[in-house]
């Protein structure tokens, strides 16, 4: 059975954070202490440890994780092989089941950058339409900085020129732009603004613009200090508050991702 952790109080532990009351779902691999520190690539911490110190509150959760750390190389004919995020790896391993009844998918991808994720879908799967939503304004509180978000845009636009029939730009925010989308789509993955406030109003809206069906997730399914993401914990307390189950999950990868039914 998965447990449900509650921060009793703030922790910063290397690299990680935990917000006093945030909640986290932990199966028998996290328990294990398999985690991602920045860094450092995946290292052993003893959960059990963290318990033990009395950091945490404790109980189950009917809320099965499923973890998929199989190969991501997907292979196409020709000279092109790339890896696909494991979340775009098990759509395609399972495209029969998923497959809409249309000419293609339909999806979003949230924080384009430079479009190396979007390419790769673009490539691997069958897309009749992939919306891109990235303002690529400057934002003196964005956690990693403010690198050249011009060249990241421009760059992205050139790279992504030959599936320009496939593609619809959205330059505004996620939540004005998902919201637009509601009901709309096959997959939606999430990629921007990783902090706390950020993440929370996201999710629902992402989770709404996916129909039923559809798969919905995203990346970076984490909690670190450096570079404050918290969508581990916002992405657990959302699947815990609205009973959804299973969460997909790769821990090599840190994608996580829900079909929803």
């Amino acid at each position: 059975m998965t447990k449900v952790v509650r921060a009793i109080r703030k922790i910063e532990w290397k690299n990680f954070l935990i917000q006093p009351g945030s909640r986290m779902l932990l199966d028998d691999v996290h328990l294990n202490g398999e985690v991602f520190l920045p860094g450092h690539g995946m290292t052993h911490i003893s959960f059990t440890d963290w318990l033990s110190y009395g950091w945490f509150a404790v109980s189950e959760a009917p809320i099965e994780m499923k973890i998929y750390n199989e190969s991501i190389a997907f292979h196409r004919s020709g000279n092109f092989s790339t890896k696909l995020e494991p979340m775009f790896h098990h759509i395609h391993e399972h495209i029969e089941n998923l497959t809409p009844s249309r000419s293609g998918f339909i999806g979003a991808e949230v924080g384009v950058w430079r479009g190396d994720n979007a390419e790769k879908i673009l490539r691997a799967l069958p897309i009749q339409k992939l919306f891109l939503i990235d303002t690529y304004d400057e934002n003196p509180n964005y956690q990693y900085g403010n690198p050249d978000l011009k060249e990241a845009k421009e760059f992205a636009k050139k790279r992504l020129e030959p599936y320009a029939d496939k593609v619809e730009w959205m330059y505004e925010d996620s939540i004005t732009a998902l919201s637009k989308l509601r009901g709309m789509l096959d997959f939606c993955y999430h990629d921007s603004d990783h902090r706390r406030p950020c993440v929370q109003k996201e999710l629902p809206i992402g989770y709404q613009a996916v129909m039923q069906g559809g798969v919905w997730g995203g990346h970076d399914y984490k909690n670190t200090l450096e570079g404050e993401c918290e969508v581990k914990s916002c992405v657990d307390e959302f699947f815990i508050d609205n009973n959804l189950s299973p969460l997909w999950y790769s821990s090599t990868m840190l994608n996580w991702w829900h079909i929803k039914r």
